[in-house]
């Protein structure tokens, strides 16, 4: 069992490493461009709520930044990682 940040608790195997959902989740924002709970939920074929979690696990990370705005939730990559 494991427990995000906001208190939802999810079944997982144990070979399930949280950085690395973390990752893969902030690198399909960054193939995407942006992306949203539900984008990401059809993408990888889980609930939107389980999405969300990670979405903000990614951001909570530093790999990804929110824009929440009057269109919704939306999250992009965090150019500011990038070296130029």
């Amino acid at each position: 069992m494991y427990v995000f940040d906001s208190g939802v608790n999810v079944v997982q195997l144990r070979t399930v490493r949280v950085d690395q959902m973390t990752e893969e989740t902030a690198e399909l924002v960054k193939e995407l461009g942006r992306a949203d709970a539900y984008k990401i939920a059809l993408h990888n074929s889980i609930s939107p709520v389980l999405a969300k979690e990670r979405l903000l696990a990614a951001e909570t990370v530093g790999r990804i930044c929110r824009d929440d705005s009057v269109e919704g939730l939306y999250f992009f990559w965090n150019r500011f990682l990038e070296s130029n």
